[in-house]
């Protein structure tokens, strides 16, 4: 479960960068960027279910 984790701490990362540097450069209501927080928000909620199934907060 804590590699599943920690996995998904690095893609949610990845995932803010992007979205924001895109956001940024182009527009927060550009499509890509909208797509990328969608995106952001399933990983989120991934790693809530993962880290509440595992007992830790």
């Amino acid at each position: 479960m804590r590699l599943e984790a920690e996995d998904l701490l690095v893609k949610i990362e990845s995932h803010r960068t992007k979205m924001v540097e895109l956001g940024l450069s182009s527009s927060f209501l550009d499509e890509r960027v909208v797509k990328l927080s969608y995106e952001l928000d399933k990983l989120l909620n991934k790693y809530h279910a993962v880290v509440c199934s595992s007992g830790k907060r």
